[in-house]
């Protein structure tokens, strides 16, 4: 079986055979890579937080280049989730562990953070006020499973 692969930098845009392979997104550059191929840092890094919605989005872990997606999301608010969605694939161990370590740095942020809101709730519904969660604590509790 085959599949056609539109290649959207030629003008007309080329179409082609080629044999039916697992495909991956690949952003930027005009076509679908194969899974198997090494996607650049920011490329994995996404699909991986896409995968935190989508497990079918997820990279294997051989087109992942763990060191330089560490080193993209390192520090940032997405290692947590970046560890959630590739706990379980093979990493090197010293990604792991930072990875690790940044999202369970994030659970015990968030736990405090949740501890102050339920103080905060309880002292306006006290007062009979109304307590809108926006943001934060609101998607913690509703959209993220970790």
């Amino acid at each position: 079986m085959s599949i056609t692969i539109i290649r959207l930098n030629g003008n007309p845009p080329q179409l082609e055979r080629a044999p039916r392979t697992p495909f991956a997104l690949a952003p930027g550059d005009g076509y679908n890579a194969p899974v198997n191929d090494l996607l650049s840092a920011p490329a994995a890094a996404c699909r991986l937080l896409a995968a935190t919605w989508d497990p079918s989005l997820r990279p294997a872990a051989g087109a992942v280049p763990w060191a330089e997606v560490l080193s993209l999301v390192e520090g940032s608010n997405a290692a947590p989730a970046v560890y959630a969605a590739a706990r379980d694939m093979a990493m090197p161990a010293e990604v792991r562990e930072a990875l690790e370590q940044a999202f369970f740095r994030s659970a015990a942020a968030n736990t405090r953070c949740l501890h102050q809101l339920a103080g905060a709730w309880d002292a306006l519904a006290r007062t009979g006020a109304p307590l809108l969660l926006l943001k934060g604590a609101a998607l913690a509790e509703t959209l993220y499973r970790d």
